[in-house]
């Protein structure tokens, strides 16, 4: 089995224990620690994202990071490139529409930020490795961003212990987070640079 077809077990492993038992998404204390954390505590950019099914929920952060004035920066993918862009928002009510795969996600007329000025990345992942590599869903948005030029960001992720496995294959492109907030700790990861 190659990295790809590996990678294909582990979503759909993960996939099916949060389809056997969802309430484990709706689990808020990932969230907690991340917003108590000195990385969020220091962080005035913030990149998150809107939870999708298989992903712990994401609202209180959004919420929180709107609440104490930070900048919340969410991501938009281009229906026709499929390139992502980054936007910042300021109001969940009124800056957010349907996206091409049902999830919602920013206007495309909401200023967009450079990934150089952000302070904090919240990655999203459908399963994760105590070495801070992260499976996404396939499309590399997130790799691709995790390597541009000139980012200094801290690189974090939440998740529910069921995500953690011991090993994910990795490919050159795969990029690791620097901490994961899960409801039992806080893993540290790849070395901060």
């Amino acid at each position: 089995m190659d990295a790809s077809q590996k990678k294909q077990a582990v979503r759909a492993r993960i996939s099916g224990i949060f389809e056997h038992d969802p309430a484990l998404l709706r689990n808020e204390l990932p969230a907690r620690s991340l917003l108590s954390s000195t990385e969020y505590t220091r962080a005035r950019t913030v990149l998150a994202y809107m939870s999708t099914p298989y992903e712990i929920f994401t609202a209180s952060i959004l919420r929180d990071c709107i609440s104490s004035g930070r900048r919340l920066v969410l991501p938009r993918v281009a229906s026709k490139s499929a390139a992502m862009t980054l936007h910042l928002v300021s109001n969940l009510d009124v800056d957010l529409e349907r996206g091409k795969l049902g999830f919602s996600q920013p206007k495309k007329i909401l200023p967009c930020i450079q990934p150089h000025e952000l302070d904090l990345i919240i990655a999203p992942g459908i399963a994760f490795d105590p070495r801070g590599y992260r499976l996404g869903r396939g499309a590399g948005h997130y790799d691709r961003l995790l390597a541009s030029s000139g980012l200094r960001a801290m690189i974090v992720a939440i998740a529910a212990e069921a995500q953690i496995v011991d090993e994910l294959p990795v490919e050159p492109h795969d990029r690791p987070v620097h901490l994961i907030f899960t409801p039992a700790r806080v893993i540290r990861c790849a070395p901060i640079s």
